[in-house]
């Protein structure tokens, strides 16, 4: 019971900050006929969905429907450092998912599970989860294409992800075939570190692990 108040304190102090520090972008939205016809239909409006959804409407000829079940992101999106707003479970911003027991994940939670936010808002989880981008893990989908979802593997989806992408990240070279350059989602390395940053670095290099681009080959720098 603690817990729960304590929290809408938590989300009252983050709204507040935040209002007082820049102002609600309002994104347009309608409410349509039962028997309005389009010609596409974009469900959610997340990374993937805005960038389909902003593709297809350059046609001026293609109407294009973008459903989405949340609503308008509030001032704290606006606020990486405060994305905390979103994941708290008591949150209307997501869908409070639950992830299931983990046989070798989790260990130190209850029953090996754990809370899984997912965005409901416009925007997506892209609104809610501190401005990272992380395409996954290269063997889902590599696992995905082995139980018959062809063009599901991780080389086949690629070339999507680059198309979509405007890298400006600080990333070696050798990682430059797996970022796109010309895209709509612009994305790019952190503009700050916490001062503690390089003791984590250098603690992971002392354990003999590299540091690696998360969204290349490698997910773990092993």
């Amino acid at each position: 019971m603690f817990q729960l108040a304590l929290n809408h304190i938590v989300l009252g102090a983050f709204a507040a900050i935040a209002s007082s520090l820049v102002g609600m972008t309002t994104y347009r939205t309608v409410t349509l006929e039962q028997d309005t016809v389009v010609d596409f239909i974009v469900v959610g409006s997340g990374s993937a969905g805005s960038v389909v959804a902003s593709r297809l409407s350059e046609n001026p000829n293609w109407e294009v429907l973008v459903l989405e079940a949340g609503g308008q992101p509030p001032p704290e999106s606006k606020v990486p450092g405060l994305s905390s707003y979103g994941l708290l479970s008591e949150s209307k911003y997501n869908y409070d998912y639950k992830v299931v027991t983990q046989r070798h994940a989790l260990l130190n939670y209850v029953n090996q599970g754990n809370f899984y936010p997912r965005g409901k808002v416009i925007g997506g989880t892209s609104t809610i989860n501190f401005m990272v981008y992380f395409r996954g893990n290269r063997k889902d989908y590599d696992r995905w294409a082995g139980m018959g979802n062809t063009g599901w593997d991780y080389d086949s989806v690629l070339p999507f992800f680059k198309k979509i992408e405007n890298y400006k990240g600080k990333h070696a070279k050798k990682y430059a075939k797996y970022h796109g350059r010309t895209g709509p989602l612009s994305v790019e390395s952190m503009r700050w570190d916490s001062p503690f940053t390089k003791y984590f670095m250098a603690a992971g290099k002392e354990l003999g692990l590299k540091q690696v681009d998360f969204n290349s080959e490698y997910h773990v720098g092993e």
